[in-house]
């Protein structure tokens, strides 16, 4: 009895082993199999047994006990071989089924992944060339088993307040207008390492301007800037993707305005970014599948809804305990960099222009001077709401204009402009600017020279530089003011640098006119009768 259940307590201990040390260190196991193969010897169990009392199949048992038998050993020698030796009776793996069968695995993973490849044209290669090799399902399934194989993925770490990922959702809710029509609106999403805090804004379309106005949102959402941004290859973004990447320049000079780094994904590779590629996808099942329900009249509406939902996902508890918001405040937001002083203004470029003989570059309908030294030289131009500004890359030179959006106006720096051009090439505001300087009779004249005209209109500018280029050739400007005066004095409609010089020249101003004179009667003078309701007789 006692024989017996020291071999019942060996098998509980083989039972314990094989379930707690598989595929351990080898003494283990090789200690308790030849504990095995010595009771085989001895004791008049049978393997059936065996397999019973350890739970395991009993062709496992019938396995180890025919390599037992065949190898010719007894138990002792067996306890001398080395382990090498021992691997070779025991655990010598068997041949893989149609071995001599096997294709080239990584050949037709590659096939596969090209465009149009297919698993089922690559069977058709692989039955053609072993006719009795694997069959559709199994070949299928072991190209799916390959493929797990290869596509081993790695834990990535993350850093407090260093990266976030930006991108476009693919779903575009809308609101309906003034006019009752629907405009489609498109949804800025981004989340932050390593607390995962959603941020969404909504965008009138996919361009320029609305990427920078959802950055510079994001930014003052966050409350600071990130080491690393992470986008798409959006146009907005990017204008070349590849490794010889193009960025977009007023990206790239947003990301300059708050010294962060751009990093563009790879294309067609979203597990480059694959935070934002989440948070896109709990956007759409919790927060676009409710706007599909309602109605909204305006983007202010949208982008409310929207916060309001953002902030609710932000507040939530995960399954690890903490929500969004929380571990924010713990992780991410002392890592941030402060924002500058002041948020990035959008601008736009147009590309280099030969400056004219004119020395003007027009803007958007409105003209602006140019250094008369570039002419027949490149310049860009830069312009927001604010300024214009002409960039020479070879001189680094940088002129600058305040924005003006008078269409058809002139924006100059004196300067800039030949003499003569100051003369002849100004317009209306240009003679009162010269006008204010000198008197309010001057300011008067040049009022009167374009009433019912348009402040652009040639006569009218031809006159006012008539009436400059006197003013600037006498030496008697006292006088020329006083003939302005007289002739204002006098009510005339429209008064012309001729006019003022003949008044210059005769001087009525200093004629003394007796008011009470009176002309003599005389029969040949008509009386004032005979000029009221214009000359005829009643």
């Amino acid at each position: 009895m006692r024989f017996v259940n020291e071999i019942l307590a060996t098998l509980k201990k083989f039972k314990l082993v094989q379930l707690e040390m598989e595929g351990s260190a080898m003494k283990i196991e090789r200690a308790i199999l030849l504990r095995m193969f010595n009771f085989f010897e001895k004791s008049a169990f049978s393997c059936n047994q065996i397999a019973e009392f350890c739970s395991v199949s009993p062709t496992t048992v019938y396995d180890y006990y025919d390599k037992f038998k065949s190898s010719g050993l007894t138990v002792a020698e067996l306890d001398k071989k080395t382990t090498e030796e021992w691997k070779e009776i025991f655990y010598e793996t068997t041949k893989q089924y149609k071995k001599e069968y096997e294709p080239d695995w990584d050949l037709i993973l590659k096939e596969t992944e090209k465009k149009y490849g297919t698993i089922q044209k690559e069977f058709e290669k692989y039955q053609e060339i072993y006719p009795n090799g694997y069959k559709r399902s199994s070949f299928f399934k072991l190209v799916k088993k390959e493929r797990l194989k290869r596509n081993l993925t790695s834990k990535l770490r993350r850093y407090p307040g260093y990266l976030i990922e930006v991108d476009f959702a693919g779903s575009q809710p809308w609101y309906i207008d003034t006019n009752g029509e629907k405009v489609h609106l498109s949804i800025f999403v981004a989340t932050i390492d390593d607390s995962g805090k959603i941020f969404a804004f909504a965008c009138r379309n996919q361009s320029t301007r609305e990427w920078i106005k959802a950055h510079v949102a994001m930014f003052i959402f966050y409350g600071g800037v990130p080491e690393i941004v992470v986008c798409d290859n959006v146009k907005a973004a990017v204008i070349k993707a590849g490794k010889r990447r193009q960025l977009n320049r007023i990206y790239e000079a947003m990301a300059k305005h708050y010294g962060c780094i751009i990093m563009n994904a790879r294309p067609r590779k979203p597990q480059d970014k694959a935070r934002v590629e989440r948070a896109v996808r709990i956007f759409n099942e919790r927060i676009f599948t409710d706007m599909r329900k309602l109605k909204f009249f305006s983007l202010d509406e949208v982008q409310s809804f929207i916060s309001q939902k953002v902030f609710e996902l932000n507040e939530r508890s995960s399954k690890g305990g903490d929500s969004r918001n929380i571990r924010f405040e713990q992780h991410d937001k002392s890592k941030l960099k402060p924002l500058p002083k002041t948020p990035f203004q959008y601008f736009e470029w147009m590309k280099a222009r030969v400056v004219g003989r004119d020395c003007y570059l027009i803007v958007e309908g409105h003209y602006y001077s140019v250094p008369r030294d570039f002419f027949g030289k490149k310049l860009e131009t830069k312009y927001n709401s604010d300024f214009v500004y002409f960039i020479n890359e070879d001189e680094k030179a940088f002129i600058t204009h305040k924005r003006s959006y008078q269409d058809g106006g002139f924006t100059y720096i004196d300067s800039h402009l030949p003499e003569n051009y100051k003369r002849w090439g100004a317009c209306k505001n240009d003679y009162l600017h010269w006008a204010a300087g000198i008197s309010s009779s001057l300011i008067t004249i040049v009022e009167l020279a374009y009433v019912g005209k348009e402040p652009i209109n040639k006569v009218a500018a031809d006159k006012c530089s008539n009436i400059r280029k006197l003013f600037d050739d006498t030496n008697e400007q006292p006088i020329f003011l006083k003939a302005c005066n007289y002739a204002i004095s006098q009510g005339r409609l429209s008064i012309s640098a001729t006019d003022i010089e003949s008044l210059m020249r005769t001087k009525p101003w200093l004629i003394e006119i007796d008011e009470n004179y009176q002309l003599p009667t005389h029969h040949n003078i008509r009386p004032d009768s005979d000029f009221s309701n214009r000359g005829i007789q009643l």
